[in-house]
């Protein structure tokens, strides 16, 4: 079955230096550009086990950090890290909330404020 996935991502090294010199707070993060990865996989696997599964894959070498992965407009297997509020792709900051949603994003969203708690 063919999957259109949205991966946004963060270089764990760059997003460190970032934090070491000040120039971000803890709950803003340095992401990449989103990737959108279309490709054809089994038809045994949910689409649940094929996020999962590419999660896994970008995470295993230990240099990024996935902030969300999806496919656009669908539920099942969509996953952020709902404890980052703000994003920057080096030249500009924003909600990830916001971000997601121009990303057509519908999975669980993050909170939008320090002092949201997450349900």
């Amino acid at each position: 079955m063919k999957h259109s996935i949205v991966v946004i991502a963060s270089n764990k090294t760059m997003d460190k230096i970032m934090h070491a010199c000040d120039v971000f707070e803890d709950f803003k993060i340095l992401i990449e550009e989103p990737v959108l990865i279309e490709a054809n996989f089994k038809d045994e696997l949910s689409l649940k086990q094929v996020i999962d599964g590419m999660k896994e894959a970008f995470e295993k070498d230990g240099t990024r950090r996935v902030i969300a992965i999806f496919k656009p407009f669908t539920v099942e297997g969509a996953w952020c890290d709902q404890s980052i509020i703000m994003v920057s792709n080096g030249y500009k900051f924003g909600k990830l909330y916001d971000h997601l949603l121009a990303l057509n994003y519908s999975g669980p969203l993050p909170r939008q404020y320090l002092d949201q708690k997450v349900v």
